[in-house]
């Protein structure tokens, strides 16, 4: 009998486990291929958007970066948590890099009283639109997975690099030496 249990047990772990390993495999394809997609793919905005992004920091020229990171967050996680954190990553990059980097944080969200305190509590000095009706997520394609919601563009606004700086310290090297030269 408990031979028997023990084989019940032993298939039905046997089981989930070919399940969660299919599953992996199958989201790294799935990142792969989405991150495949858009390297090199222009990344839209209104024509006064990038014109203020090429210009966000006038008159400075010296240790400015020729890039430009685009992060896109949505409501269905802290709003307030991920403009702070956006925030430190973005200045601890420039510390790292030692430039200026240009950046835009845009926001799918339809609270904005919730924005407007993160923004005034965490001091938020980086520029950001608002998208409550996904109009920048759906003509980019913006994909669903917060892993690959941040952007490195050049100075056209063809994504060089893709994934979240902020999950993950090895695309937060990638990103920084990148900006490094």
């Amino acid at each position: 009998m408990k031979k028997k249990v023990l084989f019940i047990y032993v298939l039905i772990l046997t089981i989930g486990l070919t399940a969660f390993i299919y599953q992996m495999m199958y989201l790294d394809d799935s990142l792969q291929k989405t991150v495949s997609e858009w390297s090199g793919k222009e990344f839209l905005l209104a024509d006064e958007t990038k014109n203020q992004l090429r210009f966000q920091i006038e008159g400075d020229s010296i240790n400015l970066s020729e890039f430009i990171v685009i992060s896109y967050l949505d409501s269905t996680t802290c709003t307030s948590c991920r403009i702070k954190a956006f925030k430190e990553v973005m200045d601890r990059m420039q510390k790292d890099t030692d430039k200026r980097i240009r950046s835009l944080l845009i926001i799918d969200s339809k609270t904005l009283n919730d924005i407007n305190y993160a923004i005034q509590q965490y001091e938020f000095n980086y520029p950001y639109i608002i998208d409550s009706n996904e109009n920048l997520s759906k003509i980019n394609g913006i994909p669903k997975d917060d892993k690959i919601r941040t952007f490195l563009v050049d100075s056209t606004f063809h994504v060089i690099l893709i994934g979240n700086p902020i999950l993950n310290t090895k695309i937060y090297d990638l990103f920084k030496n990148k900006i490094k030269g």
